[in-house]
């Protein structure tokens, strides 16, 4: 059995009510669904992006609506395999997490972007 659109709908309207401050991080291994196993790179200037002024809804998906950026790296991230959503910069909860469709290595002088429509989140 599936939910309805509707539902899918509110459960998205939800998340974005409820967590109006969204970081994505990047990691280098799986993520757990506990929020365990999140290697984001140390150093190289990396930092979560905050992207709540980029995420919208449309049907049942949400995804972001302009490029989110990183810094670009002074120093090598390694392999990026995977993106998280955090309810904070440094610390916090992690509400979401999937698999990069292509890993990027990102050494130093390289920068990680996610185009428009790239990230997305869908109900099903």
């Amino acid at each position: 059995m599936s939910f309805s659109n509707t539902i899918d709908q509110g459960f998205l309207d939800k998340f974005l009510t409820d967590n109006t401050t969204l970081y994505l991080a990047l990691s280098t291994t799986t993520p757990a669904k506990d929020g365990t196993n999140v290697t984001e790179p140390a150093g190289g200037a990396y930092a979560r992006e905050d992207i709540s002024a980029v995420v919208s809804r449309s049907g049942s998906t949400i995804s972001n609506t302009s490029d989110i950026a990183f810094t670009t790296a002074t120093d090598s991230w390694g392999t990026i395999t995977y993106g998280a959503i955090y309810s904070a910069s440094e610390a916090g909860t992690m509400l979401w997490f999937g698999a990069l469709t292509t890993p990027k290595a990102i050494g130093s002088g390289s920068q990680c972007t996610v185009l428009t429509g790239e990230l997305d989140i869908t109900a099903v």
